[in-house]
């Protein structure tokens, strides 16, 4: 018999670390019987439009546009720590850690968390969101931020393609951000999984898919729905 009430006791072992996740008061809201993607994002953005068309809202410390913004981005940045967290390494990411978590809120500078390799090399990680319906596009989303910083200030290597990944909820990336820009340099983590765009040697852009982890997963998002809570 199906078991929809199942935890994965390994995952609830290990916190989440992110300083935004007590900003965010309406994780029952966004989760109770949660079963997909796109149902989570539909929430989000539920949630985020009456914080935009609000004063004051008591599941948010922010409010309007900047605000609604500011939700989403909390949300996914939230979210992605629990997903590397626990998954990252079926794409090459260990020890996820949150920028946020160790440099306080107050600082960006253009990466969203840090992992390292399986031989120990830093891994750089920016986190976007995105919806069903939308393509990540690298000149709207300050992609190229995230490439410059990723490899002025954390040392990544000019030629790795294992070491620079961009997380979003996005549907899926545009075709031009997936093969025509930072020599296929980037991987991308994604709603949609794809063997990537071809470049003229050969070697593909790989899109990892978020589907693969917590698509027709019970356990995945009540376990979620428990670690926010803790």
């Amino acid at each position: 018999m199906k078991n929809d009430n199942q935890l994965d006791n390994d995952m609830l072992a290990t916190s989440i670390t992110h300083p935004r996740k007590v900003a965010v008061k309406c994780w029952d809201v966004l989760l109770e019987k949660c079963s997909s993607l796109s149902c989570f994002a539909s929430r989000i953005e539920k949630q985020a439009g009456i914080i935009e068309k609000s004063e004051k809202v008591d599941f948010f410390d922010k409010y309007g546009e900047d605000g609604a913004n500011s939700f989403k981005g909390d949300v996914t940045e939230v979210f992605a720590e629990y997903v590397l967290k626990g998954y990252g390494r079926t794409w090459g990411i260990y020890n996820y850690v949150p920028f946020f978590s160790v440099c306080g809120e107050d600082q960006d500078v253009g990466v969203d968390g840090t992992g390292k390799t399986k031989d120990g090399r830093v891994i750089t990680v920016q986190v976007k969101y995105g919806n069903w319906s939308t393509a990540l596009d690298h000149i709207k989303r300050k992609l190229r931020t995230f490439h410059w910083t990723s490899i002025s200030k954390y040392g990544v290597g000019t030629t790795s393609r294992d070491q620079m990944f961009v997380f979003t909820l996005a549907h899926d990336i545009n075709w031009m951000t997936l093969g025509g820009h930072f020599h296929g340099r980037l991987k991308f983590i994604a709603q949609e999984e794809s063997g990537g765009i071809y470049l003229p040697n050969n070697d593909p852009t790989e899109v990892c898919s978020l589907k693969s982890v917590c698509g027709n997963n019970p356990t995945f998002w009540k376990t979620f729905c428990e670690m926010v809570k803790a």
